[in-house]
């Protein structure tokens, strides 16, 4: 049987592929604090006033809640958007041979007024993707269990990533900037964070950070990315927006 560590190493990757698919820096802060001694359900009660003044609440189906800006909103399911990109995106893993990541559920956050097809919102790039894995074996660390990883383990989960970046990306013809990976702390829950930049063809460079946290049977896997060039615009809400992260089942 595999030990929670080796099932660490297996799935880590996921959805590698599917990042690259959209044309598209420091530790997390502790927004509802790593000391507390309120109970889980004093967290959910508290959630709202500790969001900052303005954001709206995302609830996400049978998982938790994720606090968005008013420049962003989520992608209605079944938009023109949403129908052209999961027909476009089928088409390509046809085409390429690549195995599409099988989800059992996931969200698509993005620039405010791009459903809307509003002209503005066409001239900026921001994506939340949240993925939802769930797997029949319980054998992946429970979300408050330190995944107690040594630097050699990040080193090969690190080798893992890139040489799975570097697959894809030589097939969508993108280029992939230096790659970090840590281990983080969000609200109670252990993490796997990885950063990187990708520039795909013409397409300006894009700035990406990818989260997985474990709970026992489930992978919750969260990516944010912005065009750097728009930092100034991004950077400060997307650094706050996994601090809003919370699991509520």
């Amino acid at each position: 049987m595999k030990s929670k560590k080796d099932w660490i190493i297996v799935v880590i990757v996921l959805a590698i592929f599917s990042v690259l698919m959209y044309v598209m820096v420091q530790k997390p802060a502790f927004l509802f604090g790593t000391d507390s001694e309120s109970s889980q359900g004093n967290l959910i009660e508290d959630y709202p006033g500790n969001i900052p003044e303005g954001w709206q609440i995302v609830n996400i189906e049978n998982l938790g809640m994720i606090a968005i800006p008013k420049t962003l909103e989520v992608r209605e399911e079944g938009s023109t958007l949403d129908v052209l990109s999961k027909s476009y995106n089928e088409v390509v893993y046809k085409i390429s041979g690549l195995d599409e990541p099988n989800t059992d559920s996931s969200m698509v956050i993005q620039q405010a007024g791009l459903d809307a097809r509003e002209d503005d919102s066409f001239a900026s790039y921001a994506r939340i993707m949240i993925n939802i894995y769930n797997l029949e074996s319980d054998e992946l660390p429970k979300r408050s269990d330190r995944l107690n990883l040594s630097s050699e383990d990040l080193q090969l989960l690190k080798e893992d990533s890139d040489s799975t970046l570097e697959e894809a990306s030589e097939y969508f013809g993108c280029s992939i900037g230096e790659t970090t990976i840590d281990e983080v702390y969000v609200n109670r829950m252990n993490a796997l964070k990885f950063t990187y930049s990708r520039t795909c063809r013409d397409n300006p460079e894009i700035y990406v950070e990818q989260y997985k946290f474990f709970n026992s049977d489930q992978i919750v896997e969260i990516i944010l990315s912005y065009r750097l060039t728009e930092s100034d615009r991004w950077e400060k809400d997307f650094s706050r927006i996994i601090d809003t992260f919370i699991l509520t089942n």
